[in-house]
């Protein structure tokens, strides 16, 4: 008896207002729970909760209650990898082991890893590259190389901004020119 108290009065406590068997066994299959007296004897507050007891409560069964996803999954997360790069190789080796990441996912790129920065031009053929090598349903990528991390040309541009954005000097800030 103290367990359907304490599931009315955890609704009633939250304003819902609602009271009767329907309510009950709603709740009661989704686990209710929460506020409610000390264990011991309760009294119900309505005539309608009064009525029930384990007894009399109808049957119940399990119900679902099904929360959106947070977050994306293995097959949602392209690693960019700059083939022939011993530091991008062996941190996208790693980054696949620890995160499931599928072999179709992981996409190798001709990119020289030398200089800070790459040209807007090569960064058109880079982001083409990229485009079209990464499958239907990606919806991030991670880069996995240290250098080059900016794109310049009009302005200068972080890489990670230009492959999520595209390189576009309404993208850049008013001091970032080089």
């Amino acid at each position: 008896m103290v367990a359907f108290t304490r599931v009315l009065m955890s609704w009633r406590l939250i304003g819902l207002g609602l009271v009767g068997a329907s309510c009950l066994v709603v709740l009661v299959a989704c686990g209710g729970g929460g506020g409610g007296g000390s264990g011991g004897s309760a009294s119900l507050s309505t005539p309608a909760a009064a009525a029930l007891t384990p007894a009399t409560a109808p049957a119940v069964s399990t119900l679902r209650l099904a929360m959106p996803r947070q977050g994306i999954t293995a097959n949602e997360l392209a690693v960019i990898v700059a083939e022939g790069d011993a530091l991008s190789e062996s941190i996208a080796a790693e980054y696949q082991a620890a995160r499931g990441i599928p072999a179709a996912n992981m996409i190798r790129v001709k990119l020289g890893t030398s200089a800070d920065s790459i040209s807007a031009a090569d960064f058109a053929l880079l982001k083409a590259d990229i485009d079209a090598k990464l499958p239907a349903g990606v919806q991030a990528t991670v880069l996995t190389w240290t250098t080059p991390y900016r794109v310049t040309g009009t302005c200068s541009m972080s890489i990670t901004s230009a492959l999520a954005l595209g390189y576009d000097a309404k993208y850049c800030g008013s001091g970032c020119v080089e």
